[in-house]
């Protein structure tokens, strides 16, 4: 992974976050409809929130995120 800095005027960062999203009792739900279709709406709340996504995946019963989180925005 390339060490990126981002910077705004009076700060620079480099915050990466792993995140990982799995339902109750790990049900395996994540069909290839399903999978594209959160695929999708990660990506256009990612641009509507501002975040880069790093890299990820969509498992059968969980999604693995890594996102470069500025430190404007809160988890």
């Amino acid at each position: 992974m390339k060490f990126v800095q981002q910077c705004l005027s009076h700060v620079v960062w480099n915050c990466k976050y792993h995140i990982v999203f799995l339902p109750k009792y790990r049900y395996k739900f994540f069909s290839q409809e399903v999978k594209e279709a959160v695929k999708d709406e990660i990506k256009k709340l990612c641009i509507w929130i501002k975040v880069i996504i790093v890299g990820g995946k969509i498992c059968k019963d969980h999604v693995h995120l890594c996102l470069s989180i500025p430190p404007r925005s809160t988890m």
